[in-house]
C-alpha cells in the first residue's frame, strides 16, 4: 500500500509538472495563465515561513511524500526550533506572537506573521496574497494551526548573543511605540520650563488674572498628556517583558532538552531547577529596568538644549554636576554589582538545597536527619543573610551620597545664577529644565538594583548557555533503521582517572536478532546500552547503524527509531495513555491498548475505574513497580521500533507477567537486545553474549552456553540454586 501511494503522487507531481510545461508555453505563445494552481501545493508558504525563522539550509519535499507538519519536523527539529498545535480563537492576533501556520476553509495552507511596524498580524496564501488579519479574515481560516518558537543558536552562548536574542524576539512595532512614547513624554516636558518662564516673565509682572488661564489650561493638557502616555508606555514595557519571557524561556527549556547527557549528571535536579529559574528572574529584573527609564535618560538630552536658551552661562557648570552626579551612579551600580555577584553564588547553592530537600523529604524524614539537614540549611542562609543584610559601607551611604548631591546641585547652580546675574524668569526656567534631568538620573538611580542583579542571574545560568548542544542543524538524520548494530573497536572510561570499562570493544548485531547480554555485576552490561544510545562517548572508536556513525547522525531522529527501557525508568505525570503514547504523539487509543496488550498490562488497566484515562500522580504512588516496569514497556513498543532496547526492564514482574512479555518479546520482528539476569527472560534469546570485565568472554544459544559449562553456567547454576 505504501509504494501504491507514493507511485499515485509520484503521477500526480508528474501531471502537475507536465501542466506547469504548457502553462509556461502558452505564456510565451501570449496566452494568460494563471499560476495559482501551482503554488498551492503549500510549499510557497513553507518557504515564506523558513524564510522568516532565518532558515536558509533546507530542501523541500516537491513530491508531497511527507506532510507539511513532517517536512516542518525534519527542517525546523535539528535547530532547535518548537512547534505546537494551537486554536486560534477570539481575536488572537491583537495579543500573541510569533509566526503562525493554518488552513483555510478549504484546506489551502496559509501564514500568519506579525506586521513590522505596527501591531497585529498580515496573512500570506499559497499564491503569494497579503491580507491583514481582521475578524472578516478569520471567519474563512480553521481554528487549528501550528505556533513556531524561536531558539537560541546551537553553540555556546555570550551576553552579545542574549542581547542579539532579545532584539530578535522584540517586535519591532513594540519598540518603536516605546521610543516615540519616551520621545512625547520629553517633547511635553519641554513645555513645562517654558510655562514657568511666561508666568514669572509676563503673568506675575502684568498682574492681569486672565493671562494666567492659558498657561493653566497648557499645563493641565501637558500634565494629562503626559499621564496618558506614561500609561501607554508602561502598558507596552508589560507587553514587551511578557513576549520577551515567553519567547525567552521556551529558547532556554528547548535548549535544556538538546544538551548532552552528560550535563545532567554533573548538576542536580535542583540545580538546573534554580538555572532556569534565574532566567525568569532574569527577564523581570531586565523589564523592570528598562521601564522606559533608558529612553527618558536618553531623550532628556533634549533639555539641555533649553539650558542653553534659558542660561547659557550655567550650562558649563551643569555639566559638570550632572558627570559628578553619573560618576557617583557608576560608583554605585559597580558596588551593587559586586555585592549581587557575591550573593549569587551562596543563593544558588541555596535554592538549590532547598529543592533537594523537599524532593527528597522522605529520606530525610526516614533517616532521621532532619536536625542535620537544618544545620547545613541554616549555615547557607546564614551567609546568603549575612551578605543581604551588612553590604559594604559605600553601598549603605552611596544613595544618600547621590540624593545629596542633587540637592548640593541646585545650591551650586543658584550661586552661579547670582555671580552670572542670570535673570529670575529665565533660572526658574533652567532649574525646570534641569529639574527633568535630575529626574530622569533619579529613576535610573532607582534601578540600578535591579540592573546589578542582571549579570548575576546570568552567570547563574552561563552553565547552561555555555554548554553546546547535542542537537547540531548540519548532522544528518536518521529516518529508517533495519536493525543492523555494529560496535567498532571501542574503548571507554567514564574519567581519564578511572579504569577502562571497555577496550578495544567489538560486537556486531544482524537485523532481527533476539540479543541477550548477561554478566556479573559490574561488567559493563548497562553501560553499553548507554554507549549504543549516544549517553555515553567512547574515548576510542564508535557505534555504527547501517551506515550511520553515531557520533556525527542526529541522535534525536536515530533514539526515535528505538524502543527503550532503561534500569531506574519512571512515569511522567498525566493519564497512563500520555504515559504510553508519549514516545508516538500521534498514536490512538487503539495503539495504545495494543502496547499494552504486548506488555501485559491490558488487564491491569481494564480494571482501574478510569482505565487508560487514569491519572499517574507525582512519584508513581498508586502503581506497583511490576505495573509501572510494564507500562514503560508499552511506551517502548508502541511506536513499532526497528530497534528494541530493555534494560531489566522486567526485574520487578511475577513469573506470569514475566512469561507473557517475554512470549511477546519472541514474536516482535526486530532487533532486541535484552539485559537480564532471570534465565526466562534470555532463554529464547537466538543469541546471548557474556560480558566479564568489558570483554566477550562467551557467546551463543542457551543451550550451547550451558553445554560449555563457562561462567554463564556458573551464573545460571547460581541462580538456579537460589530458586
Amino acid at each position: 500500500m505504501l509504494f501504491d501511494d507514493q507511485i499515485s503522487k509520484r503521477r500526480e507531481r508528474e501531471i502537475a509538472s507536465l501542466r506547469e510545461v504548457f502553462g509556461d508555453a502558452a505564456k510565451d505563445m501570449g496566452f494568460k495563465v494563471d499560476r495559482g494552481s501551482t503554488m498551492a501545493s503549500g510549499n510557497y508558504v513553507i518557504h515564506k515561513l523558513l524564510e522568516y525563522l532565518k532558515v536558509t539550509d533546507y530542501v523541500l519535499d516537491d513530491d508531497g511524500f511527507l506532510t507539511p507538519d513532517e517536512q516542518l519536523e525534519r527542517i525546523l527539529r535539528p535547530m532547535g526550533i518548537m512547534q505546537r498545535r494551537i486554536c486560534l480563537n477570539g481575536t488572537w492576533w491583537k495579543s500573541t506572537v510569533g509566526p503562525k501556520l493554518g488552513q483555510d476553509i478549504e484546506g489551502n495552507m496559509l501564514l500568519f506573521i506579525p506586521r513590522k511596524w505596527v501591531f497585529g498580524y498580515k496573512c500570506i496564501d499559497a499564491n503569494g496574497n497579503v491580507r491583514n488579519v481582521d475578524e472578516k479574515l478569520m471567519k474563512t481560516v480553521k481554528p487549528d494551526a501550528l505556533d513556531f518558537y524561536p531558539c537560541f543558536p546551537p553553540k555556546a552562548l555570550k551576553a552579545k548573543d542574549i542581547l542579539r536574542f532579545v532584539v530578535a524576539v522584540t517586535p519591532m512595532s513594540a519598540f518603536s511605540s516605546l521610543l516615540l512614547a519616551a520621545f512625547t513624554v520629553s517633547l511635553f516636558g519641554m513645555f513645562l520650563p517654558f510655562i514657568n518662564k511666561q508666568i514669572f516673565n509676563n503673568v506675575i509682572p502684568n498682574g492681569i488674572l486672565a493671562d494666567l488661564y492659558p498657561m493653566a489650561a497648557l499645563f493641565c493638557g501637558v500634565t494629562v498628556g503626559s499621564a496618558l502616555i506614561e500609561v501607554m508606555r508602561n502598558k507596552l514595557v508589560l507587553r514587551v517583558k511578557d513576549i520577551v519571557q515567553m519567547n525567552f524561556q521556551m529558547a532556554f527549556m528547548s535548549r535544556i532538552f538538546t544538551l548532552d547527557t552528560r550535563f545532567f549528571w554533573q548538576h542536580t535536579s535542583g540545580d538546573i531547577t534554580n538555572r532556569i529559574s534565574s532566567l525568569r528572574r532574569l527577564n523581570t529584573f531586565a523589564s523592570e529596568a528598562m521601564r522606559g527609564t533608558f529612553f527618558t535618560l536618553f531623550f532628556s538630552v533634549i533639555y539641555v538644549f533649553q539650558i542653553v536658551v534659558y542660561a547659557k552661562a550655567l550650562l558649563g557648570p551643569s555639566l559638570i554636576l550632572l558627570a559628578i552626579h553619573t560618576m557617583l551612579i557608576v560608583v554605585y551600580a559597580w558596588q551593587m554589582y559586586i555585592e549581587e555577584l557575591e550573593l549569587a553564588d551562596h543563593k544558588s547553592e541555596l535554592d538549590s538545597m532547598e529543592y533537594d530537600i523537599f524532593s527528597g523529604i522522605q529520606k530525610v524524614k526516614l533517616t532521621g536527619s532532619e536536625k542535620r539537614i537544618f544545620t547545613k540549611w541554616l549555615d547557607l542562609y546564614r551567609r546568603c543573610a549575612h551578605i543581604t543584610y551588612n553590604p559594604p559601607l559605600t553601598v549603605k551611604i552611596m544613595p544618600a551620597l547621590i540624593a545629596l548631591c542633587q540637592m548640593g546641585s541646585i545650591a551650586v547652580l543658584y550661586w552661579y545664577a547670582v555671580e552670572e546675574k542670570v535673570g529670575v524668569s529665565d533660572f526658574i526656567a533652567f532649574s525646570v529644565a534641569y529639574g527633568m534631568i535630575a529626574s530622569a538620573m533619579a529613576d535610573m538611580t532607582a534601578t540600578i538594583p535591579n540592573i546589578a542583579k542582571i549579570f548575576p542571574l546570568l552567570k547563574i545560568a552561563a552553565p547552561v548557555l555555555k554548554t553546546v548542544p547535542e542537537l547540531q542543524p548540519d548532522a544528518p538524520q536518521v529516518h529508517y533503521l533495519s536493525g543492523n548494530i555494529e560496535v567498532s573497536d571501542l574503548s571507554f572510561r567514564y574519567s581519564d582517572e578511572s579504569n577502562w570499562l571497555f577496550r578495544h570493544f567489538n560486537l556486531k548485531i544482524a537485523p532481527g536478532d533476539y540479543v541477550a547480554i548477561v554478566g556479573p555485576s559490574g561488567c559493563g552490561k548497562s553501560t553499553l546500552l548507554r554507549l549504543l544510545l549516544g549517553f555515553e562517548h567512547p574515548q576510542n572508536g564508535g557505534v555504527f547503524y547501517d551506515n550511520y556513525d553515531l557520533s556525527k547522525c542526529d541522535k534525536t531522529s536515530l533514539r526515535r527509531l528505538i524502543g527503550t527501557c532503561l534500569q531506574g525508568g519512571s512515569l511522567f505525570s498525566g493519564d497512563i495513555f500520555s504515559n504510553i503514547t508519549i514516545t508516538a504523539p500521534n498514536s490512538t487509543m487503539e495503539d495504545a491498548w495494543r502496547a499494552a496488550e504486548m506488555a501485559g498490562i491490558a488487564d491491569d488497566i481494564r480494571q482501574m475505574p478510569m482505565q487508560m484515562h487514569t491519572v499517574v500522580s507525582e512519584g508513581n504512588s498508586g502503581f506497583s513497580g511490576g505495573q509501572k516496569q510494564r507500562i514503560l514497556i508499552a511506551r517502548a513498543l508502541i511506536a513499532n521500533p526497528a530497534i528494541l532496547l530493555l534494560d531489566e526492564a522486567t526485574s520487578a514482574l511475577d513469573n506470569i507477567s514475566q512469561r507473557q512479555v517475554a512470549d511477546h518479546l519472541d514474536k516482535l520482528d526486530c532487533t532486541r537486545i535484552v539485559v537480564a539476569h532471570r534465565l526466562s527472560t534470555i532463554r529464547n534469546c537466538n543469541r546471548i553474549i557474556v560480558l566479564d570485565k568489558g570483554e566477550i568472554v562467551e557467546e551463543g544459544t542457551f543451550d550451547e552456553l550451558m553445554a560449555k559449562q563457562g561462567l554463564f553456567f556458573k551464573l545460571a547454576k547460581r541462580q538456579i540454586a537460589n530458586q
